[in-house]
């Protein structure tokens, strides 16, 4: 948003000052919808195209034209409709949102709904309800295309190759993982594994050269097919922690806490995280929270 609204003053985005947009409300929205996401964790955004509307709106700078400057700028390579609604429609807050988001336009997809939740704005214009609907789905058809890419080591140490894979993961990989296996001339060796969506795949490549210090590497698509999930907080014998869902056709099929607050909740217990665990799964079932 920043960066949108400098280039639309022609200011540098260090310089910007925000007006409606910094108001104590808009930091509620922003931290709210992104708080939201994160907890549900989706693959994908898609959104149909963005209704803008049209004429002015009162802004500190005075009557500004709708969509505002900014609003467009973000909006740039994203569909826009809605020209013939009266008012201002998309905010610079919700298309700053849409581009953070990475959200994608079109059709969505072949997937089944499993969630559905509606919001209410406001505002009350005579031309439409002023409602958003959120939609969650899992979707169906082909597995999901990953890349792998597969490299083999005999000149690292262990604490070297372990170090490699958390800063893979901290570039984008989807998963990372190391196999002992025995290279040519029966030399000791390691077999590195890095699944990456496409676009963190240059990334991921370079820091496979940069840590491993190798010559080359294997790149091959691989499918990839997921059941949705959810982080959920429950209370239990240890207090209030997150859990892990599954979500089967019919709910959760399976859960089970977040390990790393597992590990912590032991700690300040003075319990081992084994010891956290059995006491877990001495109930049948977490109580809700």
């Amino acid at each position: 948003m920043a960066e949108a609204e400098a280039e639309a003053h022609g200011v540098a985005p260090e310089d910007v000052h925000f007006h409606e947009v910094g108001a104590l409300d808009a930091l509620a929205d922003v931290a709210g919808a992104c708080a939201l996401l994160d907890a549900l964790e989706p693959e994908r955004v898609w959104t149909g195209p963005v209704a803008v509307g049209s004429g002015r709106v009162a802004t500190e700078h005075g009557p500004m034209p709708v969509p505002a400057p900014a609003t467009l700028r973000l909006l740039r390579g994203l569909p826009v409709g809605g020209r013939d609604l009266v008012g201002e429609r998309t905010t610079p807050t919700g298309a700053a949102l849409l581009r953070a988001w990475e959200a994608r336009a079109g059709g969505p997809p072949a997937a089944v709904p499993l969630a559905v939740g509606h919001g209410a704005g406001a505002a009350d214009p005579a031309d439409l309800p002023n409602l958003l609907r959120v939609v969650v789905e899992e979707a169906e058809g082909p597995p999901e295309e990953v890349r792998e890419l597969r490299v083999r080591v005999d000149d690292r140490s262990g604490e070297e190759v372990g170090a490699a894979l958390g800063a893979f993961l901290a570039v984008g990989a989807l998963d990372a993982w190391v196999v002992p296996v025995v290279g040519k001339k029966g030399r000791p060796a390691w077999e590195v594994v890095v699944l990456a969506g496409e676009e963190a795949r240059p990334a991921l490549e370079e820091a496979i050269f940069r840590h491993l210090g190798t010559l080359g590497l294997r790149v091959a698509p691989v499918g990839r097919v997921r059941r949705p999930r959810r982080v959920v907080e429950h209370s239990g014998p240890l207090g209030p922690l997150p859990w892990k869902e599954r979500l089967g056709q019919e709910g959760p099929d399976s859960r089970k806490p977040e390990f790393e607050a597992l590990r912590a909740r032991a700690a300040e217990l003075g319990l081992t995280p084994r010891e956290a665990a059995e006491i877990l799964a001495a109930q049948d079932r977490p109580e809700g929270r």
